[in-house]
């Protein structure tokens, strides 16, 4: 698979899973998908978290999508880079809560590939907006 390829294939599975279409994320990720949230607690424990969820956890989630947001994340890219197994996708959201708080949030996500398939996705982002928004 080339560079190119695995950048749209992680960009689609990002679009996809920001508007919680899990029909069309399924057959991107392995059986072995982890989903890594690099979250870590404000009080200098830098341990993650309860931030790491395997593939049926990570696509249950992404149901949720369209019980928090209007219309989902509305998620666009920045830059895709592209090395080896590993591609690196930069973006930001552009949603509106259920109960209309504008959510606006920049990410990094790093996705690693195995046989053709998303196996790893780190995704880095401001949780203390995340919060917020699942809060409105």
């Amino acid at each position: 698979m080339t560079g190119e390829e695995m950048k749209r294939l992680a960009m689609e599975l990002v679009s996809n899973a920001g508007q919680g279409n899990i029909a069309a994320v399924a057959p991107l990720i392995g059986d072995d998908f982890v989903l890594e949230q690099m979250v870590r607690q404000p009080d200098g424990d830098y341990s993650a978290e309860g931030t790491r969820y395997a593939r049926a956890s990570y696509l249950g989630f992404l149901g949720a999508v369209k019980d928090m947001t209007r219309s989902g994340m509305n998620l666009s890219f920045d830059l895709a880079l592209a090395d080896g197994d590993d591609v690196a996708l930069f973006g930001r959201s552009d949603a509106v809560s259920k109960g209309g708080r504008i959510y606006r949030n920049a990410y990094c996500w790093h996705l690693q590939f195995s046989g053709g398939k998303i196996c790893l996705m780190r995704e880095f982002y401001d949780t203390a907006l995340g919060k917020w928004l699942m809060e409105g």
